[in-house]
């Protein structure tokens, strides 16, 4: 109830939403399977990513959207799980208008909305056993949600109404006011005790626990108005009566023929100190025993018997194989050399596992679902608006706005980074102005290809932003959200895409433009950083003692070996094999088992 309580502030909010159609309550008149298979397509093809609509309406409509363009490669049956999922969706925007109204205010009045969400849970249990869906207030949990609903709407009626933004944490509140006995039924062997329960029952064994100063016995607070004497005067009770009953209940416990105790060395990080009640039975113990070692021995638990004892144990491994890194050997048919893009060829230098965990075991990353927009949505925005505003014209900064908000951007990250991209659209179009005397032609995110004879017929192809120069040479531009890439990086091949593609474009062109040697690499950041001003943002690589068509033709050189040994059967995919410039994080790293096998954090590059 509480779920639903929150869902129907927001309910298109895809955590809260797909929570709300993952609950054991929720049927919507469909049985359980058939709804389970409808909720993961659509959890996989809608919401994961950035949530990129604001009501039910909206959301409807983009499953509809992904329908209508389905990825290749999915099951043939999903297109009809997203058309269910939209109907689902449109289902639940019919049954939530009852109570949109109610929810929309700044203000919640506690009792209407106790009442409609209590109508709301019924339409959504509803099934073919219970079309109404009374089951949700049967058994010992239903009680225990109507109960809530009577007692928000009661203190809600006491207190009026609760502001809309503190509404989900009121609701809570209510709740953890509650009490509720244990679901699970208490081991036949085991009971946990109060001192109350122990003094009128036994077991064959004791363990008495929380035995510091301050615990157990605890120690009596301090009366800021009447002090000791006073009230001794007025006939109140000793404030250390309580201290003498849990001395009495000790020495009942401790007398049991079979006694744990136990005590914790530290509290909150900081020494503690023995109970009273071990003091005391130390110092019984001493003087009947003659010393403190005896006592300490006598007193001290059996190896075998000993908690601490077992602790330690527990940490210790009879033996430790350490796990090796993994090495997987496809067949070389598997691992589909026929078709490389500039980007694949960096995740192969980089992450070799990472290639082989996607294109050969078939395995995507899936995304968080709702997560906030990254970099791959900024970088889309970023390129999507240059292209149209070069083709069409208009206000750059309007068109990264809008392109980030259809990307999922929300209202509050625009406003707080509108500004920024404002900068940063002025600067680059200062910087295209500064170029345009040097530029005969330009094409924008065309695509081309380069095959070559290779392990058999080998193809590079991507899209980039492409000038033909007033001297017949070519310049190969690439824009970035992050921090672009160095000319070392680009030299050594740790980051061939823009030398791949002036490879692409000496041998094949780019759309209009035909081939031509290339003498320019350029990465223009094109971000909310204060980078974007730098004077060497939007400039050529530089290279060391090598010119730009020299580094385009070692590029396409590398690419050929490395197909050549991959195509090798004895060559095996390793996980990050160059540790010192790996990237911190991978999406196949866990895969990879790497924590078992690695401590290496990656450096500089």
């Amino acid at each position: 109830m509480l779920l639903l309580l929150r869902w129907a502030q927001d309910p298109s909010d895809p955590v809260l939403l797909l929570s709300l159609l993952k609950h054991p309550l929720t049927s919507l008149g469909r049985s359980r399977q058939q709804l389970d298979a409808i909720i993961a397509a659509t959890e996989v093809g809608a919401l994961r990513g950035p949530r990129k609509w604001r009501d039910l309406e909206g959301l409807a409509h983009h499953i509809l959207h992904l329908h209508d363009e389905l990825p290749k490669g999915w099951p043939q049956d999903h297109a009809a799980l997203l058309r269910s999922g939209a109907a689902i969706v449109e289902e639940i925007a019919i049954h939530h208008a009852t109570a949109a109204q109610v929810f929309s205010g700044r203000r919640i009045e506690g009792a209407v909305a106790a009442e409609a969400c209590s109508h709301l849970a019924m339409s959504l249990a509803a099934n073919p056993q219970s079309p109404e869906g009374q089951h949700v207030w049967a058994g010992r949990d239903g009680a225990q949600t109507a109960t809530f609903l009577e007692q928000l709407a009661a203190v809600c009626h006491e207190m009026g109404g609760v502001d809309a933004d503190f509404w989900p944490q009121f609701a809570e509140a209510v709740m953890q006011g509650m009490s509720a006995a244990p679901d699970a039924a208490e081991h036949p062997r085991i009971a946990i005790w109060g001192p109350l329960e122990a003094r009128l029952q036994r077991r064959d064994r004791v363990i008495i626990a929380g035995l510091n100063e301050g615990s157990w016995p605890a120690l009596p607070g301090a009366d800021a108005f009447l002090n000791r004497i006073l009230r001794r005067k007025l006939g109140f009770a000793d404030a250390d009566e309580r201290i003498g009953l849990s001395a009495h209940d000790f020495a009942q416990l401790a007398n049991a023929p079979d006694v744990i105790l136990l005590r914790a060395k530290r509290v909150e990080d900081k020494p503690a100190v023995d109970s009273r009640w071990i003091w005391r039975l130390r110092t019984l113990a001493a003087g009947g025993l003659g010393s403190q070692a005896a006592a300490n021995e006598a007193l001290a638990s059996a190896p075998d018997h000993d908690p601490v004892h077992w602790a330690r144990r527990l940490r210790i491994a009879q033996k430790v194989e350490p796990a090796k890194p993994p090495e997987p050997r496809p067949p070389v048919e598997a691992r589909k050399l026929d078709s490389f893009s500039p980007s694949r060829v960096v995740q192969l230098i980089r992450d070799p596992y990472a290639d082989y965990a996607r294109r050969v075991l078939g395995l995507d990353a899936l995304r968080r679902v709702g997560e906030p927009v990254d970099a791959r949505e900024r970088g889309t925005a970023v390129h999507a608006a240059i292209e149209n505003y070069e083709r069409n014209g208009g206000s750059l900064e309007d068109l990264i706005v809008e392109e980030l908000v259809a990307a999922g951007a929300t209202e509050e990250l625009i406003a707080l980074e509108r500004t920024l991209w404002l900068r940063a659209a002025d600067f680059y179009l200062d910087w295209s102005a500064t170029r345009a005397p040097s530029r005969i032609d330009s094409v924008l995110e065309e695509t081309a290809k380069l095959t070559f004879a290779s392990a058999g017929d080998d193809a590079a192809r991507h899209r980039r932003p492409v000038e033909q120069l007033t001297d017949g040479t070519l310049a190969i531009i690439d824009f970035k959200t992050g921090r672009p890439k160095t000319a070392a990086q680009v030299q050594t091949g740790l980051e061939p895409q823009l030398s791949l593609e002036g490879a692409i474009a000496q041998e094949s062109g780019f759309g209009a433009i035909k081939a031509a040697p290339v003498s320019q690499i350029i990465y223009f950041q094109f971000s909310t950083s204060k980078a974007v001003l730098n004077d060497d943002n939007g400039q050529p690589l530089i290279f060391e003692d090598a010119r730009t068509s020299e580094v385009v033709d070692e590029s396409l050189k590398g690419l050929k070996r490395l197909i050549a040994g991959y195509a090798k059967q004895d060559t095996p995919y390793r996980s990050k094999p160059r540790a010192e410039f790996a990237w911190d994080y991978g999406d196949y790293d866990r895969l990879a088992r790497r924590k078992e096998w690695t401590i290496e954090d990656g450096g500089e590059e």
